[in-house]
């Protein structure tokens, strides 16, 4: 009987194509059954945008509507309950958490066809969601964070049979965690791309 795993080898050579496959990321590619999803570019996370990842996202958006594909938005809304509603206000970890007054959409980047309100890191967890990517066959993802709710809404595509790009130069989190969140991706979950 044969182990399933591939050699350590392997592995190891696997590893290293796939941090080569980040770096070297092709441009996105745009279909007619792609959506562009921009996560959480909220004041609250001004300080993880830098001005190259507010210019990628605004690349992005103005080639997706040449392309005349939807851009959405989602916008993190969780903010500190007295009265926890779920399992995550139970548990309470401040990473779940931002100030109501800086849930508003970063000035700086082109607006969005739509916004989508979300409290979980999961956007498919939203039934507005559902319903925006329900025909769709490719999502595009950017925003933040990589290690969270990009990640696990890549994650939930894959089990949607929805194919994911995520765009890499377009996409924030925090240092070194969304660097290993795109090599995860890369791997396993979708596609890392540029714009």
């Amino acid at each position: 009987m044969s182990n399933y795993k591939p050699s350590i080898f392997y592995i190891i050579w696997e590893f290293f194509t796939v941090i080569l496959q980040v770096f070297r990321a092709p441009f996105v590619q745009f279909f007619t059954e792609s959506i562009v999803i921009i996560m959480d570019p909220i004041d609250a996370y001004t300080n993880l945008y830098d001005i190259t990842h507010i210019s990628s996202i605004n690349r992005l958006v103005r080639a997706a509507r040449k392309k005349n594909i939807p851009v959405v938005f989602t916008r993190w809304m969780r903010v500190k309950n007295k009265n926890p509603i779920d399992q995550i206000d139970l548990k309470g970890h401040w990473s779940f958490y931002v100030p109501e007054d800086e849930t508003n959409i970063i000035r700086d980047i082109d607006k969005p066809d739509q916004i989508i309100n979300v409290t979980y890191t999961n956007a498919f967890m939203h039934k507005e969601f559902l319903n925006l990517v329900k025909d769709k066959k490719h999502l595009i993802l950017a925003g933040a964070w990589l290690e969270s709710c990009i990640i696990n809404t890549t994650r939930c595509a894959l089990d949607n049979n929805i194919s994911v790009s995520v765009v890499r130069n377009a996409s924030t989190g925090h240092f070194p965690f969304h660097l290993m969140s795109l090599i995860d991706i890369q791997s396993v979950y979708g596609n890392v791309v540029k714009i």
